[in-house]
């Protein structure tokens, strides 16, 4: 049981790696996602943005979904929210606290604002809901999340993912479900299929290890894709498909796959 905790550890913390926004937010693995903004936010709502200005941005209510929001409210930028591409007069899913003063401010920083469309509202007030009456449950939670990895909305699939993989639930029964997430030929997005790969790695999976080391040793992957596969092979400590892989990855232009893959190669067997 230790092991298998210190496992789960280290690969959060793995997917992780190079995430510059998340670890400097605190943010825990897999708190972006829908289960951990519910847990950390007050309110949330979609809003319409009306003004973006160099310290601050102005909000229109369009859609409650949680808690109770000014028709009209003033969020203040911070370093992270004060780079990103804000568009006013699009609409954003945003995640709500209270700051020390009773003010409104962002739950989580940058990752407490996603673009929606106003047609989605009803697609992410049926996922809130259901997460309301469930998360508590994890046996309850699961057949939950595990139908939203078909919703017609990406961050709501990515949120079942990441909720159910940071919250241990996939176990080897998902292997068959995991390989399909994990394969390019689906409509999986590339968050959910390196989280799919990397499960299929935490939960010892080797009968898939082969569907890895093909993902590694395909250039036309992205680099973070082949990162989640090398990742996930060395969970398994399956270091002889890493192996078979390396003339690939030696054509790789990306140092940093580059030097996972040595890390790998000089990884001891396990006995």
């Amino acid at each position: 049981m230790k092991n298998q905790i210190l496992l789960s550890s280290i690969l959060c913390m793995t997917l992780f790696v190079g995430a510059g926004k998340a670890l400097a937010l605190d943010i825990a693995p897999g708190g972006d996602a829908l289960g951990g903004q519910l847990e950390d936010s007050r309110s949330a709502v979609i809003a319409q943005l009306t003004s973006n200005g160099s310290t601050a941005m102005v909000f229109t209510t369009s859609v409650q979904l949680t808690g109770q929001t000014p028709t009209l409210f003033t969020l203040p930028h911070d370093t992270y929210t004060a780079d990103r591409q804000l568009v006013t007069g699009n609409y954003y899913l945003l995640f709500l606290s209270m700051d020390a003063a009773g003010g409104l401010e962002l739950a989580t920083s940058a990752y407490s604002i996603v673009a929606v469309s106003l047609h989605e509202a009803e697609s992410y007030r049926t996922a809130i809901a259901n997460y309301q009456q469930t998360w508590r449950d994890p046996q309850a939670f699961k057949p939950v999340a595990l139908a939203q990895l078909d919703a017609s909305v990406p961050y709501l699939r990515y949120s079942a993912m990441a909720d159910l993989a940071h919250r241990g639930l996939f176990t080897a029964a998902d292997g068959a479900l995991l390989s399909q997430l994990a394969a390019s030929s689906t409509s999986s997005q590339p968050e959910v299929r390196k989280l799919a790969l990397m499960q299929l790695g935490g939960l010892g999976l080797v009968a898939y290890a082969e569907q890895l080391g093909a993902v590694l040793g395909n250039a036309a992957e992205p680099t973070s894709i082949r990162l989640a596969a090398l990742d996930g092979l060395r969970f398994m400590g399956r270091t002889d498909v890493i192996q078979r892989q390396a003339a690939s990855v030696g054509d790789s232009p990306s140092p940093k796959l580059k030097t996972r893959m040595l890390e790998a190669l000089e990884q001891p067997q396990p006995q």
